[in-house]
């Protein structure tokens, strides 16, 4: 009998609400503005290694002026993720293992890994992917900021979609002098 009262008891006790992570900005016990920080800085590092092997793809294929412009943003990218080390001088990061930054449940970031590009594919479609590559890295940035309770967050995520965005225009102009394949496949959706 006794243990059906504590049972009892244990029903009609309101139960505590957890946390949401994505609510509040931050997994418990980790500063919202730390992780940001680590997720975005390894979000900058992984575009800036792929667009050094893009570039390295397309100068193979005997197209420098996309390779140059890969190079172009592959040191842009690397600079952002100087400046956010600078900017999170004195800022206790955790360490994230590469891969991890589907920051707070955002969505897919920056440009994607291309392990599984073959020797004849045409520059114009490469483009097509960093374009798509970049337009998701702007949304991810823009996503975060509107949904970040955090001001410091949501500053830094909107100053980090405005960089994407001029990316976007490189890669668009890059893609007006680029020849267009003959038969135009799914690259381009997206």
């Amino acid at each position: 009998m006794k243990h059906a009262k504590q049972a009892t008891k244990a029903q009609r006790k309101p139960a505590k609400k957890p946390r949401r992570a994505a609510a509040t900005g931050a997994k418990r016990g980790v500063d919202p503005i730390a992780d940001f920080y680590a997720q975005a800085i390894v979000i900058e590092r992984e575009a800036a290694e792929s667009y050094r092997e893009l570039a390295l793809q397309m100068r193979g294929m005997g197209n420098e002026a996309v390779a140059e412009l890969f190079e172009r943003l592959a040191g842009a990218e690397e600079k952002h993720a100087i400046g956010l080390r600078t900017r999170a001088k004195g800022i206790k990061l955790p360490r994230l293992p590469a891969g991890a930054h589907a920051w707070r449940n955002a969505g897919p970031t920056e440009v994607p890994r291309y392990e599984l590009m073959f020797s004849g594919v045409q520059p114009h479609h490469v483009l097509l992917l960093a374009l798509r590559a970049e337009r998701r890295a702007k949304e991810f940035f823009t996503r975060v900021g509107a949904r970040s309770a955090a001001p410091a967050i949501r500053k830094l995520s909107l100053d980090l979609a405005r960089e994407e965005a001029e990316h976007v225009k490189m890669i668009e102009r890059a893609l007006e002098s680029e020849p267009q394949p003959a038969v135009e496949d799914d690259f381009a959706s997206g």
